[in-house]
């Protein structure tokens, strides 16, 4: 994927309008106040951009702004904060990765940025199958840690989202099949919630709340370590990746063929279809993963191969080195930080194959008649389904388990992008994402939250099942709703 995705990123606000303190007292007052470790700066300072974590996308519907910046050192620290910014009603805004792109985060003006860069940390005991990570770990950094522990675990399909953010949304990624969403292998976090405690969260201490924090988590608090459940490798690590390419004249066979996949799909492949346009030539790619042989990819995919590619790369690579050669090596751009990424996430309940090829006539003719936009997007992804959609639908917050596909538009705005251009866009994505969904059996146009726009209603990012559950875990565990501001239900 991006999987942009996922793409995937912690983020927590206070939504309050004005401070009660200056820019300047809230930066002497956390001096005074947190650990000898910890850091605050002004955004002013020329520390800011080359010290702290900067966001992914900085596209401006979706894009917070603030006045101080904070390092906590310790989970304490992080309290503190949270009591300080909730006393003088300062806005803030948590950061692990920088990944988060739901325009819900517009509405953070003139905050305080707590940036948990501190909490970055890989400790893997392979002898309990276990790996604990700080809050600002990605994904980048476990990999080869786990590998050289002869383990695995799910992931998104990108090296730099931090791994708790994706997990706190669900986590989709090419595992999903084998070993279940990222939130199937949590075991535990810490965490500091609204309520202003240090939390630590398990199926048997303050169960209610694990519950919770598996697909809703983004709305209890800031988690400041998680541990998981890890995996013997798979063909002792070594993956079978291909990156193939055809002209766009035959998305419609290759959709036929990806349809032909739904109910049967191997849970070890994950299978992603791109649609995009080089050189004013139309083309869609197919970037497959299978945790196997180079012989059971080749067979996994075997119809696909057979379609005379005009483009092909396949390669069976370490565990450790799939992120960064997988999907045409497309992680590279998934590591730059600053660009104008304005993306439309959904999910999908049938792949019908008429509803793709249309969508993909209708993207194309957009991308050809509006050149100035960079590195234009459309991403369908495909996983096993196997262990996600075992698991009961009620043992967590995630309402989205029999969702069949994923996948999402995107579009790089060129640094001069007009607001009209910007609005094009937007209006064109909205309409093409609510075609395809309807047409691929989800008319409510249901998303998960790390794919969200965030312009959804909650039953459409957290299901109506789920939300009268959520919304009495709220008031015991954020009663002051401090965090609302990341596609939030409240």
């Amino acid at each position: 994927m991006k999987s942009l995705a996922s793409l995937a990123f912690i983020t927590f606000t206070l939504a309050q309008h004005a401070h009660a303190v200056t820019s300047q007292q809230i930066h002497i007052d956390l001096a005074k106040t947190l650990s000898s470790g910890s850091e605050v700066v002004s955004t002013t300072d020329p520390s800011y951009a080359t010290g702290f974590t900067q966001r992914w996308t900085v596209y401006s519907k979706a894009a917070p702004t603030y006045d101080i910046a904070v390092k906590p050192a310790t989970a304490t620290d992080v309290q503190k904060i949270i009591q300080y910014a909730t006393k003088n009603s300062v806005p803030f805004l948590a950061t692990g990765g920088g990944h988060g792109y739901t325009t819900s985060l517009s509405g953070v003006k003139g905050a305080l940025n707590i940036d948990l860069s501190k909490f970055r940390k890989v400790v893997v005991d392979a002898s309990a199958n276990t790996m604990t990570i700080g809050a600002a770990t990605i994904f980048a950094d476990m990999l080869d840690p786990l590998y050289a522990a002869g383990k695995q675990m799910p992931s998104g399909g990108s090296s730099t989202p931090s791994i708790i953010g994706v997990t706190l949304g669900g986590g989709i990624g090419p595992l999903t099949g084998a070993h279940g969403l990222l939130i199937d292998s949590l075991l535990s976090v810490e965490m500091v919630t609204g309520s202003g405690q240090i939390l630590t969260v398990s199926a048997t201490k303050n169960s209610d709340l694990f519950w919770g924090m598996r697909g809703a988590g983004v709305n209890f608090g800031i988690v400041t370590s998680a541990t998981y459940r890890i995996y013997d490798t798979i063909n002792n690590g070594m993956v079978y990746n291909a990156d193939i390419s055809f002209d766009g004249e035959k998305n419609e066979t290759i959709f036929k063929i990806l349809r032909s996949y739904q109910g049967t799909q191997d849970n070890k492949l994950a299978i992603s279809v791109a649609s995009s346009v080089k050189n004013k030539v139309p083309e869609i790619s197919i970037s497959a993963i299978y945790f196997g042989t180079k012989e059971q990819g080749d067979a996994a995919i075997k119809a696909f191969l057979d379609q005379q590619p005009t483009f092909s790369n396949i390669s069976v690579v370490p565990y450790n080195k799939l992120v960064y050669v997988a999907n045409f090596g497309g992680d590279v751009f998934a590591r730059i930080k600053g660009v104008r990424a304005d993306l439309w996430g959904y999910q999908l309940n049938d792949v019908t194959v008429s509803t793709l090829s249309s969508t993909y006539t209708k993207f194309i003719n957009f991308v050809l008649d509006n050149p100035a936009l960079e590195n234009p997007l459309w991403l369908v992804e495909k996983f096993g389904l196997g262990v996600t959609a075992t698991i009961p639908d009620e043992s967590t917050a995630y309402a989205w388990r029999k969702a069949v596909a994923y996948g999402f538009f995107s579009f790089n705005l060129p640094a001069n992008v007009s607001e009209q251009m910007t609005n094009i866009v937007d209006q064109f994505s909205e309409k093409i994402r609510s075609g395809l969904t309807s047409g691929c059996g989800n008319p409510q146009g249901n998303v998960f939250p790390n794919y969200a726009r965030g312009i959804e209603t909650p039953e459409q990012v957290y299901g109506k099942s789920k939300l009268p559950k959520l919304r009495s875990l709220k008031k015991k565990y954020d009663p002051k709703g401090l965090f609302n501001k990341y596609n939030s239900f409240a």
